[in-house]
């Protein structure tokens, strides 16, 4: 890598660094809502049963892109 492509990274990743690598400052609780914790819950659930079961997201996009191209 030639320190050109070094100085290009550095700014960046000192801003991700900062961002997700900094002490904690606050006290203060995260809140969420029942909204947020509905879609923390229900995500994981669908990728775990869409990857044991996959069938029924295939059919559909095929029958789908079967529709698209018909018409």
């Amino acid at each position: 890598m030639v320190p050109e492509d070094n100085k290009s990274l550095q700014r960046p990743l000192s801003v991700a660094r900062s961002t997700f690598m900094a002490e904690d400052t606050s006290d203060a609780r995260i809140h969420s809502g029942l909204a947020l914790r509905a879609a923390i819950g229900i995500c994981p659930a669908a990728v775990v049963l869409l990857g044991l079961w996959p069938d029924p997201l295939v059919e559909g996009a095929n029958a789908a892109a079967r529709a698209f191209m018909a018409g």
